[in-house]
């Protein structure tokens, strides 16, 4: 579910601190979270199609 969050709320434009703040973690911890959320969202489509 975070990385899901993460993924929303990049796409409604929100910053790194925005998204650390909704998800009560580090603003240095976004990119990484985005990137690893990002990745499995590729894996999950590509299991889907």
């Amino acid at each position: 579910m975070l990385h899901a969050v993460a993924i929303r709320l990049r796409d409604e434009g929100c910053a790194d601190h925005v998204i650390a703040a909704a998800l009560d973690i580090d603003d240095d911890q976004v990119p990484l979270l985005l990137h690893l959320a990002a990745s499995k969202l590729a894996n999950l489509i590509c299991l889907d199609a």
